[in-house]
């Protein structure tokens, strides 16, 4: 009996390996409407609130206090062959409400504090009416989701007068549920679903910066973050039975540089950024129930280091001494990181994101609201199985993966 268990477990979970952990940490396009709209990852223009998410160096620009609120929907979709070879079936239509509040402070006028709590990464997917085996795993739920909330609590301190070096500490929660089953095609018993939930609280992530603001026009940011690995807890249910599980995660290093030009009265501003994330570092999703051999539910991912480049203009129109609106349009690109020859439905498939986005924004006084789109998308077609270990080339289908998102971002800033 055990053995036939052991079996159910191994394909469950070789079924949706990788879960998005390994490359759902890093959105693409992230907070602040005037970022997001030129393109995301400007670390070069973060001098506000949200200099405790993107550099927290930059916060030694904030003239005495800044506040900032986002809201931003993230809606998605995606494609993949489930259950059999081209067998395309569509994800439920999945809203991530991602959020962003910060607010930052100077308490001498070399040193400023900061303080900041968002998700990092709020997503997964769902299929709804899956047919795992003719008998009595029918027209169930297949769904992952994927939940990381951080708070960063945040330093910086003015070196000259144009440079400043910061640094935030980041605490986070995540949390990881999974329902799954065995498909029939895999020629093994059936029988059996899988519904894991894991999670914990860690306080080991560091974020480093430095920044150069306005040296004839332009700015340059730098900021680094350490890798951090995770260790979540919790139980998966098998056969109805809670088994006690432990996921292993890695949070990659990540290095992020970018520089930005004002120009024409100030009005104009161009910006550039590239950021490098060592994701060559997840080899495997590393699960381990206990009463199983670790090798049974690690499985191969073989991600590939991701880089990705952020380019875009806004225009700022004055229309009083203390009105103005702006306009901001950008482009993102993502190279691909995750392994074609383990797909998965719920993760971004092997091939490079392309992203467009836009947006405005219109100022009152100390005030500041915002308002970004952005429209983005990759597809893949998986042709060949990995197959180590041997048995996981019975829970990879090939076909068409892909992936669609449109992104809005709302802020709210105040500063004085």
């Amino acid at each position: 009996m055990k053995k036939s268990i052991f079996g159910l477990v191994f394909l469950s979970t070789t079924c949706f390996t990788g879960l998005g952990f390994a490359g759902g940490l890093d959105l693409t396009t992230t907070y602040s409407s005037r970022i997001s709209a030129m393109g995301g990852g400007h670390i070069s223009l973060a001098t506000d609130a949200h200099a405790p998410y993107y550099n927290p160096a930059a916060m030694s620009f904030v003239n005495r206090f800044a506040f900032t609120a986002n809201f931003f929907p993230l809606i998605y979709q995606n494609e993949a062959p489930v259950g059999a070879d081209d067998a395309l079936k569509k994800s439920k239509m999945s809203v991530a409400p991602l959020f962003y509040a910060g607010a930052v402070y100077r308490v001498h006028d070399r040193v400023h504090l900061g303080l900041a709590v968002y998700p990092t990464a709020l997503q997964g997917q769902s299929y709804s009416g899956v047919d795992y085996n003719d008998n009595d795993l029918q027209d169930l739920e297949l769904s992952i989701r994927l939940m990381r909330i951080e708070i960063a609590p945040s330093i910086s301190v003015r070196l000259l007068e144009k440079l400043s070096a910061g640094a935030s500490y980041r605490i986070g929660y995540t949390q990881y549920d999974k329902k799954a089953g065995v498909f029939a095609s895999t020629g093994q018993p059936g029988g059996s679903f899988l519904d894991t939930t894991v999670n914990s609280w860690d306080a080991k992530g560091f974020k480093f910066g430095l920044h150069l603001e306005d040296l004839h026009g332009f700015s340059l940011g730098v900021s680094y973050r350490l890798q951090q690995k995770l260790t979540l807890s919790g139980t998966t249910k098998v056969a109805g039975t809670p088994i006690e599980t432990k996921q292993f995660v890695t949070i990659p290093m990540r290095l992020e540089v970018g520089s930005s030009y004002r120009f024409w009265n100030e009005r104009l501003t161009a910006a550039v950024s590239y950021a490098f994330t060592q994701n060559s570092k997840i080899t495997f999703d590393d699960t381990q129930i206990t009463g199983f051999p670790p090798e049974s539910t690690r499985q191969p991912l073989q991600y590939r280091d991701g880089h990705s480049f952020y380019a875009g203009m806004d225009y700022r129109h004055p229309l009083s001494e203390s009105r103005s609106f702006r306009v901001g349009a950008g482009y993102s690109l993502d190279t691909a990181v995750t392994n074609k020859r383990y797909p998965s439905p719920v993760l971004p498939p092997d091939a490079a994101y392309h992203g467009a986005n836009i947006g405005g924004g219109y100022s009152f006084g100390n005030h500041e609201i915002g308002l970004s789109v952005n429209y983005g998308g990759y597809s893949s077609t998986t042709t060949e199985r990995g197959t180590d270990p041997a048995p996981i080339d019975q829970t990879i289908f090939l076909g068409k993966y892909s992936t669609r998102s449109l992104g809005l971002v709302l802020d709210y800033q105040m500063s004085f």
